[in-house]
């Protein structure tokens, strides 16, 4: 089903996806067009966002056995954050990645779970939790420069200043750190996890430190909790 976004939905979009991606653009937005953006918004925004990912991708059944893993590790992380009830769905895609939305849509590819740990796993997505309760979407927003999107919804970037955003997701690694230590899970796959993830070479829309900075950040933390 082909679904048509008015121009604010379109712009709106941008915000939902917590996890950064490297994608072609070909419109620029003054970050002013964003300036009324509530929290509600990406909320509501995302739902239909999400809903409309899951039509386009290959959604693995609920009784297979990533589906089963998924579920297992779910049930150790909780289904309640920031007000949302979260939903864990597996897509088949050889490609390593893990995201979610401020309405509580958690997806990771089969890529990932066959390739980590389930530490890891719960580390992953432990650090999406920081995106969604830390609301780093909508401070993006509230710090872009600009706001690039292509010829569809997921060609979209956010301009923001490189220690912005680094500095964002160096939160929400710490706040997947502490939350896996408040639940008394395994926090080793924080450790583990960097050498498994892809590595971003695009510099222009890089928003992530390097794994070596994150790492050590992690080490630093570990040290003082000890």
């Amino acid at each position: 089903m082909l679904i048509k976004f008015s121009q604010r939905v379109l712009l709106l979009i941008v915000i939902l996806l917590t996890g950064c991606q490297n994608q072609p653009t070909v419109s620029s937005y003054p970050p002013e067009n964003f300036a009324s953006l509530t929290e509600q918004d990406i909320i509501e925004i995302s739902r239909q966002f999400c809903a409309d990912q899951d039509s386009t991708a290959f959604l693995l059944a609920k009784d297979s056995n990533y589906q089963k893993r998924l579920n297992h590790l779910a049930d150790t992380l909780g289904y309640q954050l920031h007000g949302q009830t979260l939903n864990y769905r597996v897509y088949l895609d050889s490609n390593i990645n893990a995201w979610s939305t401020a309405s509580g849509c958690i997806r990771v590819t089969t890529g990932m779970l066959k390739a980590f740990t389930d530490s890891e796993i719960q580390a992953v997505i432990a650090h999406e939790f920081g995106h969604i309760e830390l609301q780093h979407k909508l401070r993006s927003f509230q710090h872009a420069q600009r706001v690039e999107m292509g010829k569809d919804i997921n060609s979209i970037a956010i301009y923001v200043e490189e220690e912005f955003a680094h500095k964002l997701e160096i939160e929400a690694d710490n706040y997947a750190l502490a939350y896996l230590q408040k639940h008394n899970l395994d926090a080793s796959g924080m450790l583990t996890m960097f050498d498994k993830m892809p590595q971003d070479n695009n510099q222009v829309l890089s928003t992530h430190p390097t794994s070596a900075e994150r790492l050590n950040n992690i080490k630093n933390k570990l040290k003082l909790n000890q």
